[in-house]
């Protein structure tokens, strides 16, 4: 609603803000995930004979492909000069 009220350079900064905020927590997921991955990558586990980073590595490759994604996104949009829609976010 608030959206749809705003005139259109207040909506391209309401966008640009929320672009900028989702691609900062995948960013910062990514960054968690591979400072997890690095420090619990030679722990061995206790349950197998193996260590914990088969478990934190492809967390942390999920998350990196996740802001890739999320950079695409953005930058579709912004070329194209479509608003980020709902769907966007989830598909």
């Amino acid at each position: 609603v608030l959206e749809q009220s705003l005139p259109m350079p207040a909506r391209r900064v309401l966008w640009a803000i929320l672009d900028a905020g989702r691609l900062a927590f995948w960013v910062f997921c990514t960054v968690v995930g591979y400072d997890l991955a690095d420090r619990m990558g030679v722990m061995p586990m206790d349950s197998f004979q193996s260590t914990l980073g088969w478990v934190y590595w492809p967390i942390f490759v999920g998350f990196l492909a996740m802001s890739i994604r999320e950079t695409l996104w953005i930058w579709r949009r912004w070329r194209h000069g479509d608003a980020p829609n709902t769907q966007d976010v989830i598909a």
